[in-house]
């Protein structure tokens, strides 16, 4: 994929790699922001849908922004700090690419930042106001995924107690992953009932899911897939689809059958609903 890497915050030397579009003159832009672990190139469908975008009237350029919590950097940040460095990515392209619409493409984390941005829209009101539309592939529960694994418990008590003495900061044991340094604050954002990250547990109530979503007044496509290996099999995906959809303002709901998180095989389904949704949902 070929593109032009760009310091989008100098201060913090965080790059954006953009590819379509011209130089300073990208109207219309895709922005994809990844999951956990997640960096450039992340997701096996983000060739095609640079492809795809390149043809649409009007042309979109793909944006891939790299933050302070990717490839691992995640277990020492946070969605707020994910948001803010979100909106100085946009602030960038208004003011240097003549941006002047918006498409968030959030996998997995991805959509818990789309969904915090919103949140917080307050505090974001000009960067909120570009964009025209939002697509939440692969909304899934850390808190549920985690609650399946061997020292999640052990580490959220750690965690919690860190917290009460106003320590968040400190590092827990290096047993979860041991590629990944993780702060107390963290560890209770993601495997915690109602952490910062909690937005796609299915044990969560109407009101709860609304308070995640419910704050996002563009249209919204969710995709979930039907064979995710990060959805713990007693969770009835299409019924939390269903019940994440109602949740939005102006939601709408996709099963991609058989696919795992990433989609990975069933690019081409992906890229096709989005289109569909695209031409009949958002005013371009």
């Amino acid at each position: 994929m070929e593109g032009r890497l760009y310091l989008y915050d100098k201060g913090k030397r965080l790059p954006a790699f953009i590819s379509g579009g011209e130089e300073g003159c990208c109207e219309h832009v895709v922005v994809f922001l990844g999951g956990l672990t997640d960096g450039l190139l992340a997701l096996p469908y983000l060739p095609d849908l640079l492809s795809a975008f390149s043809k649409h009237n009007p042309p979109f350029a793909l944006c891939q922004p790299l933050f302070s919590s990717s490839y691992n950097g995640y277990g020492c940040s946070s969605l707020t700090k994910d948001v803010e460095e979100l909106a100085a990515l946009l602030d960038f392209l208004h003011e240097t690419q003549q941006t002047r619409k918006i498409l968030l493409i959030g996998h997995s984390t991805g959509c818990q930042i789309i969904c915090r941005l919103f949140q917080l829209q307050s505090q974001y009101t000009k960067q909120s106001a570009l964009i025209v539309g939002a697509v939440l592939q692969g909304p899934v529960s850390d808190r549920e995924y985690m609650a399946q694994l061997e020292f999640t418990q052990a580490d959220l008590g750690l965690a919690h107690e860190a917290v009460l003495r106003d320590q968040g900061h400190t590092l827990l044991p290096r047993r979860s992953d041991a590629d990944v340094p993780m702060s107390a604050s963290r560890m209770v954002a993601l495997a915690a009932r109602g952490g910062e990250d909690d937005m796609f547990s299915s044990d969560l109530t109407d009101d709860e899911l609304a308070h995640a979503v419910g704050n996002i007044p563009v249209p919204v496509l969710i995709v979930c897939s039907g064979a995710d290996e990060y959805v713990p099999p007693h969770i009835n995906t299409d019924l939390f689809m269903a019940r994440l959809a109602r949740a939005c303002q102006h939601g709408q709901a996709v099963m991609v059958k058989e696919a795992p998180h990433s989609l990975a095989g069933h690019e081409e389904q992906f890229v096709a609903a989005l289109f569909e949704w695209l031409a009949h949902r958002v005013h371009l």
